[in-house]
């Protein structure tokens, strides 16, 4: 007998572990091949976006400006499902390599069929956001 496909709640949390811990190969096998990430608007990428590109952004760039010889914190608050959608609540902390701390709350609201991820839509305070990463 076959083993059930992991639900929505399981496929969105190993993926976002697999983020927070840079295991981008991990976190990129989670999305199936067509899976489409939606940036909010503010941040002025393109939308949709293929799932893999935006997670080089993530990682690369936006991750990127953290000291990695200083610790990066996540607290998940809340990890809830329901058929093929969950949404992840979180606090992310970290030092930026300017030596400010950073501290934002997040929301991940993602799209899984099967056990790959489909569509990310991730929301936060954009503003701040940029403020404190890009100093715009």
């Amino acid at each position: 007998m076959a083993e059930p496909e992991p639900d929505a709640r399981t496929v969105v949390k190993a993926f976002l572990e697999a983020m927070w811990s840079g295991d981008k190969a991990a976190a990129k096998a989670a999305f199936s091949e067509d899976a489409q990430w939606w940036f909010l608007p503010s941040l002025g990428y393109q939308r949709p976006m293929p799932a893999g590109d935006a997670l080089d952004i993530v990682m690369d760039d936006m991750i990127g400006r953290f000291d990695t010889d200083k610790p990066f914190t996540v607290d998940l608050h809340h990890l809830i499902a329901d058929g093929g959608e969950a949404a992840a609540e979180y606090t992310a902390r970290a030092i930026l390599k300017t030596g400010r701390p950073y501290e934002n709350r997040y929301l991940l609201r993602a799209s899984v069929a099967g056990d790959r991820i489909v569509s990310v839509r991730p929301y936060t305070d954009t503003k701040f956001f940029l403020e404190e990463l890009y100093g715009e």
